[in-house]
């Protein structure tokens, strides 16, 4: 008895299958690459505006305060456009963000506690944001986790069938 040998077009589906896998796990690679550069870069923004608030809310009349009010819009801008305005968690940053915002433009001074409590306000909307970013990076992108379930239920088939096979090669009575 000769054990089981792949034909050409089995053969075939394997390879195809062997290589669509490898170019999935390579772009999904990729794809975590390039949200881990995002959450850095989002985690950085968000400490430069909570520094640059902290600057202006404990400024005098007397400093120029330009260079800080010029990174807090950009800084704002560059967070607002990373994140996408959709998703209720960006709702939240945005909002925190914009009450930072108004308290530094405010006209009458903003009590020490009240600016923490919007600075904290603000730090907690961004940690649920990384936070679920960071999940999707560990844990991996929607279709890589269907594609893999996919893998693992087809490679449990092929196991199945390639033992019965070989049972039913070895033991005729096996069914």
């Amino acid at each position: 008895m000769t054990m089981w040998e792949p034909n050409a077009i089995e053969a075939g589906l394997i390879a195809t299958g062997i290589t669509l896998l490898g170019i999935l796990i390579t772009n999904q690679a990729k794809v975590s690459e390039f949200r881990q550069k995002w959450i850095d870069a989002l985690r950085d923004d968000a400490a430069a505006l909570i520094t640059h608030t902290f600057v202006i809310h404990a400024a005098t009349k007397d400093d120029d305060l330009d260079e800080s009010f010029v990174q807090v819009h950009q800084t704002t801008a560059r967070i607002r456009l990373r994140l996408n305005p959709k998703e209720r968690k960006t709702e939240a940053v945005v909002a925190a963000m914009n009450e930072m915002r108004d308290a530094n433009h405010a006209e009458t001074p903003v009590e020490h506690g009240a600016m923490n409590q919007r600075v904290d306000a603000f730090t907690n909307a961004v940690q649920d944001v990384l936070k679920a970013e960071w999940k999707r990076v560990k844990f991996g992108e929607p279709l890589y986790k269907w594609v893999l379930r996919l893998v693992i239920l087809g490679v449990v088939v092929f196991a199945i069938a390639f033992v019965h096979s070989v049972l039913k090669q070895y033991y005729p009575w096996f069914t």
